[in-house]
Parts: C-alpha cells; structure tokens; sequence
C-alpha cells in the first residue's frame, strides 16, 4: 500500500485504529516490562537510587537520540521498516532477564527497550498525524492518548498478577510474546501506513538549522513548558508509587491495581474531552488540572489505606490524563511541516531527559529522606508549570 496521506483510503481510519492496537501491544509490552523491573528490584533489595539508575537508563539513549531519530524519519517516506525493526529488537530485549536473573540484566534490558520503543513511538505518532486530514488531527491523538491509558491500565495489573502466580522470569517470557501481532503484521504488510513527502539531507537547510530555533516558535514553547511539568509529575507518580506501596507492605497485585486505577482514570477523562473542550479552551483546562494536581500530591504521604489510595490514585488520573492529547496535538500544529518528526523528537527528548532526572532526583531524596519529600517536589513542579502558564489563560486555543 504504498500511497500518499491524500490518496489515503476510503477505509483510512480502520487502519488508523489497526496501527494504534499494535501501539497498544508495543506500549504495554514495554510498560508491563518496566513496572516488573522495578519489582524485580525491590525484590532482589536494590535500594532506592539503584532503582532509580534502572530507570533514568532506560530513557537515557532516547533522550539523547530522539531529535536525530526524528530528523531521520522525517527523512522517510515509508516508516515501515524503521517499526519493524524497532518491535523485533524490543522482544529481545524483554526476553533477556528471562534468559539471565540478574540486576546486571536489568540494567541491560533498560539500555535495549527503552530505545526501541522510543524508535517506535516517533513512528507510530508522526503516522498517526498522517491518517486522514488536518481536521481529523485532533481526534487522531485523542485515539491514540486513548490507547496509551488502555495500555497504562493493563501494564501494571498484568505484571503485577502475573509475578504473584508465575513468577520474575516468566513474567518476562509471557511479555516478550506481546511483540509476535506487531511483528507479523508490519511484515506481511497488512497495516495502511501513509507515505510522508520526503525530504532529502540537506535539503531544507538541515546542516544549517538546530533544534533550538523550534523554542523560538511561542506556541511551541509555551506547550512544551507544560509538557515538561506533566512529565515530571507523571514520572514521579509511576516512580514513588511502588516504593510508597512496598513501605506499605501491599502486595505486587495491590500495587499494580492502584496503578491500574490511576491509569483508568486517564482513560475515563480522555473518552469525555470532547465535551470538556465544548465548554472550556484547552489552556485553561491544562492550567487547571496542573493546579489541582499539585494540590492532590500533597496529599499522597499521609494515606495509607488502600481505598482511600485508590480514589486519590483515580482522580489525579483525571486530572493528568486530558492533558497528553492536548500537548501532543497542539505540538504537532506548531511544528513546521518539514519538522513533524523532529519536534515529535524534540518532546521526547525532554520527556525522556525528565525520565533520567526524576527517578535519580526521587531515588536520592527518598534514600536521604524518605517517600513524603517526593510527593511535595511533583507537587511544586506542577504548581510551578501553572504559575508559568498562567498568561495562556486567555487564550482561545
């Protein structure tokens, strides 16, 4: 199929929904894997900065390829090969603490999955703003932000259950598995996937442009500001949660269902964005929800039941999850049309940078002074992200 975003097919978005389930096979493959490397770890008593190293590894190779990724798939008609590829490297390194119990193995599963999933996520979003026409743009990302809490819901209850009835390593045998639609599928070639306009090397003065001119655009800027709170704060919910349930002696299956739950309440808010958006402008939702985030975080440390952690894991997914389609929509259309792929980068790069800081930042401080310092510093980073936002208030986008 190979045919231009505007010779796409009648049928254009069951092939969009066909991309954003192998999405969803890649996302809780990778999420489920990263959630047992974490118990894993707890379990063979790494410490909490240990911990933390695992995971700022696992997004430091993204963080520093992400925007020449970008560039090269812009470079790209067919992204086809570049998915592919990314899939088969990502089972194999979801096989690996399979093959080898050890923390030495963990350490190289980060290095390998977080890399080919970051290769496959530029992918599989700049494809994602390809399907259909630019009004169709919103509700694309609203699909895939839709699938993404699809696959944050099912990643930790399905590791979390998994370990407790068969164990560490088939855990990971059973997830390596997820890579097989995905795989078979970009290679018989079933999968629509539109053609981009290429663009040679060179071309458009890539030799002579950087990344940095992208901040120079204010609505760019401004959006990835936000961006960068949302991460941090999301980054320490899935970093401080598991700790803060393990000091609470809940097992692997209440753990992962309190991240089940948070991740569920991401999905619910994204299903009623539409009718939120119909009442409100998508600034002044994000400055909002960062505001009653920050004050719900304060909360955290002093619960210690497992409902009332429940109900303030599902509320704060509410209030987290609308603002990933926003961001990576409103991204998308203030890009340049010959950088899609590299402001997709760009944003990454920032999101991955936060995934190598925050876990160290949170391990040390919760190694030197426990989990409620935690809490408060995503706290104030999203109360920092609305006081800086607050100029877009009246703004109608």
């Amino acid at each position: 199929m190979e045919q231009t975003g505007q010779a796409a097919p009648a049928a254009w978005k069951r092939h969009l929904y066909m991309l954003l389930v192998l999405t969803v096979c890649n996302h809780v493959q990778y999420a489920a894997a990263r959630f047992a490397v974490m118990l894993y770890a707890i379990h063979q008593h790494a410490s909490p900065l240990v911990i933390g190293m695992l995971l700022g590894l696992n997004s430091l190779i993204p963080a520093l390829s992400s925007v020449g990724m970008g560039r090269m798939l812009d470079r790209s008609r067919n992204l086809r090969p570049p998915m592919l590829i990314a899939c088969i490297v990502m089972a194999i390194g979801v096989i690996l603490p399979f093959l080898w119990e050890s923390i030495a193995a963990l350490f190289i599963f980060c290095i390998v999955v977080g890399s080919s999933f970051n290769t496959f996520r530029i992918a599989s979003q700049q494809m994602t703003g390809r399907y259909g026409q630019p009004e169709d743009r919103t509700g694309n990302y609203n699909a895939m932000a839709q699938g993404f809490s699809i696959g944050n819901l099912v990643s930790p209850l399905l590791a979390g259950f998994a370990i407790d009835h068969i164990g560490f390593s088939s855990t990971f045998l059973m997830l390596a598995m997820l890579a097989i639609p995905p795989i078979v599928v970009m290679s018989l070639g079933l999968l629509y996937l539109p053609l981009g306009e290429a663009t040679a090397p060179g071309s458009s003065g890539d030799a002579k442009r950087s990344t940095f001119d992208l901040l120079k655009i204010p609505d760019l800027r401004r959006i990835l500001i936000a961006n960068v709170a949302l991460t941090a704060a999301w980054d320490i919910f899935t970093f401080a949660w598991p700790l803060h349930g393990s000091q609470l002696q809940f097992s692997a299956s209440q753990i992962g269902m309190i991240a089940g739950i948070f991740f569920s309440g991401t999905f619910v808010v994204r299903v009623l964005s539409a009718l939120l958006l119909k009442h409100t402008s998508q600034w002044r939702l994000i400055i909002t929800t960062m505001t009653s985030a920050s004050a719900l975080y304060v909360l955290f440390p002093f619960f210690s039941g497992f409902i009332a952690l429940a109900l303030l894991a599902f509320v704060l997914g509410l209030l987290l999850g609308i603002m990933q389609p926003m961001s990576m929509a409103l991204c998308y259309d203030a890009s340049p049309e010959d950088r899609k792929g590299e402001v997709i980068g760009l944003r990454l790069t920032l999101t991955f940078s936060l995934h190598i800081i925050i876990p160290l930042f949170s391990g040390a401080m919760g190694s030197a002074l426990g989990m409620m310092p935690v809490w408060f510093a995503a706290s104030a980073m999203l109360l920092t992200g609305s006081w800086i936002s607050r100029g877009q208030w009246s703004d109608k986008a």
